[in-house]
C-alpha cells in the first residue's frame, strides 16, 4: 500500500511527465503553424508578383500601341525598318521587366518557404528536447527517491 507521501510523488512525477508531453506537442504545432503561415505568404508573394508581371506587360502593349499610332498618323510604316525594331526592342524589354518582377516574387517566396521551414524544425527540435529533459527528469526524480520506491 501506498504512503501519502509516495503517492504524491508518483502524482507529481505523472504530471512532471504530461506537462511535459503537452510543452513537446505545443512546441511541434507551433512550429507547424508558423511554416504554415509562410508558405500562405510565399503564394501572395507569388501572386503580386504575377499580377504586377501583368501589368509591366499591359503598360507596354499600351506604349507599344501609341508608338503605332503615332506613326500611323504621320504616315510610317509601322511594319518594317526601324519603326518595326523600336517596337520589337519595347516588347522585348517590356517581358524583361515583366520577368524581372515574377523572378523577384519568386525570390522573396523562396525565402519565406526557407523561413518556414526553419520554423517546423525548430518546432520539431524544441519538441524532441523537451521530451528529453521530461525523461531526463523523470529518472533524476526517480532516483533521487529510490528509498521511497524500495530500490535502495
Amino acid at each position: 500500500m501506498c504512503t501519502g507521501a509516495e503517492a504524491a510523488l508518483i502524482g507529481g512525477m505523472g504530471l512532471q511527465t504530461v506537462g511535459g508531453m503537452k510543452q513537446a506537442s505545443a512546441e511541434r504545432k507551433a512550429g507547424s503553424y508558423q511554416d504554415a503561415i509562410t508558405r500562405q505568404r510565399a503564394q501572395r508573394e507569388r501572386e503580386i508578383a504575377a499580377i504586377q508581371a501583368q501589368r509591366q506587360r499591359d503598360k507596354t502593349d499600351q506604349m507599344s500601341a501609341t508608338q503605332r499610332a503615332i506613326l500611323a498618323t504621320r504616315g510610317g510604316d509601322i511594319n518594317s525598318g526601324s519603326a518595326l525594331l523600336v517596337q520589337e526592342d519595347l516588347a522585348e524589354e517590356g517581358e524583361y521587366q515583366a520577368r524581372l518582377t515574377e523572378a523577384g516574387g519568386d525570390t522573396q517566396a523562396m525565402g519565406l518557404e526557407a523561413e518556414g521551414k526553419l520554423a517546423r524544425m525548430r518546432g520539431r527540435s524544441a519538441s524532441t528536447a523537451t521530451m528529453f529533459r521530461t525523461g531526463t527528469n523523470l529518472l533524476k526524480s526517480t532516483y533521487s527517491n529510490r528509498e521511497v520506491f524500495g530500490l535502495a
